[in-house]
């Protein structure tokens, strides 16, 4: 019971406004609008992979087929289609998949949505024409992928992707049927802007390490003319497999890639407008040493670094090489000997004529967390 009068007057009236409300067939299209949005766009983004290719969570799909009338508001309202989701999975038989596609290319065209966001998840099967026999397996057998039925069509048909996430899971290669200028993208990567891709570790078939089976990728500024930002997590793959326009992009990420220190050297020679840089080194020394003749690459806007997994000769062979004018922070998460990367760091700030003062240094992990960073002071 209400314990004063106001209370129950609170009570009251929440009880008269519950038993106003209005009936579902009665909302106004506006009100629709909204219940449909919370529904549908309410999402995590790293949730990404459980999303069905038909909708979020299946919320898209089943209340267009609620009515004639919600079918329409959601088909015709741009907002719910910015969001794409493709996550076949064991949803969808192969069959199935290229009608699947064809009506979600309708709905997209019919939305009326000019920039999207696409999220794809485990784009690969097991090519099982080309698979080893049962009497031919064992525990360390790798069969090989291919494409689901109609996916790279479907992505290649679609324009105005903005935004792409990619899990490649264990079929790293889908990269180079997309993206690869021998794809013949025609537009569809025209307004790319932000590209993250990602993908798990190889399996190791003969006990002595393997690597991702990535055919080169090409990415021109042809087809990429918007491309700003890149991240590739891509454990165990080449990084010299890739051919981006590194030229315009503003960051990157490298992650876990198989690379020597020039690898990266060369790559950050060619990005004339980097601003923030993020390098993972695949656990494994570089056994690649600058000689004397070697040319020291400059980077003019990169203003925020952030290293991390390098052992303690790839961190300094990268720090005696560049030339940073432009650098603000720099974090550290990798592995050095404490005197030597004091006295690189500071040639690289003498060298990018940088006042140690301005420079932000986080040691984060590895072995020198702890240090000390007041010889910057």
């Amino acid at each position: 019971m209400p314990s004063n009068p106001t209370e129950a007057a609170t009570t009251m009236s929440e009880s008269k406004s519950l038993n106003a409300c209005v009936p579902v067939n009665k909302l106004s299209a506006e009100i629709l609008d909204e219940i449909f949005e919370l529904v549908i766009l309410s999402w995590d983004p790293k949730d990404f992979h459980r999303r069905d290719v038909m909708g979020n969570h299946w919320q898209r799909r089943d209340l267009m087929l609620v009515s004639k009338a919600w079918h329409q508001r959601i088909l015709f309202n741009p907002k719910l289609w910015a969001q794409v989701f493709l996550n076949a999975g064991p949803l969808y038989s192969d069959d199935d998949l290229k009608n699947v596609y064809g009506i979600l290319g309708r709905n997209l065209e019919k939305s009326g949505q000019r920039m999207r966001t696409l999220h794809l998840s485990s784009p690969g099967m097991v090519d099982v024409e080309n698979a080893k026999s049962c009497g031919a397996r064992d525990v360390l057998t790798i069969d090989p992928m291919i494409s689901l039925p109609g996916l790279a069509d479907f992505i290649l048909s679609i324009s105005n992707w903005q935004e792409v996430y990619i899990d490649l899971k264990d079929y790293p290669d889908f990269a180079s049927k997309i993206f690869d200028t021998n794809s013949k993208p025609g537009n569809t990567w025209r307004s790319l802007q932000t590209l993250i891709l990602e993908s798990e570790y190889p399996p190791d078939e003969d006990g002595e390490g393997s690597h991702a089976e990535v055919g080169k990728v090409r990415m021109t500024r042809a087809n990429f003319p918007a491309l700003r930002n890149v991240s590739l997590n891509i454990p165990c793959c080449y990084l010299n497999v890739w051919s981006l326009p590194w030229a315009q992009l503003r960051t990157l990420s490298l992650k876990d890639l198989f690379a020597e220190t020039s690898d990266y050297l060369t790559i950050l020679g060619d990005c004339a407008a980097l601003e923030v840089l993020e390098v993972e080194y695949y656990p494994t020394d570089s056994d690649w040493t600058p000689n004397k003749q070697a040319l020291i690459t400059r980077v003019p806007r990169l203003r925020i670094v952030s290293i991390g997994g390098s052992g303690k000769n790839t961190t300094r062979l990268l720090l005696d090489q560049l030339n940073l004018p432009s650098l603000h922070s720099f974090t550290f998460s990798g592995n050095a000997e404490e005197t030597a990367f004091r006295t690189s760091f500071l040639k690289l700030l003498k060298r990018s004529s940088v006042q140690p003062s301005t420079v932000r240094l986080e040691i984060t992990e590895g072995s020198l967390k702890g240090m000390s960073t007041a010889f910057l002071e």
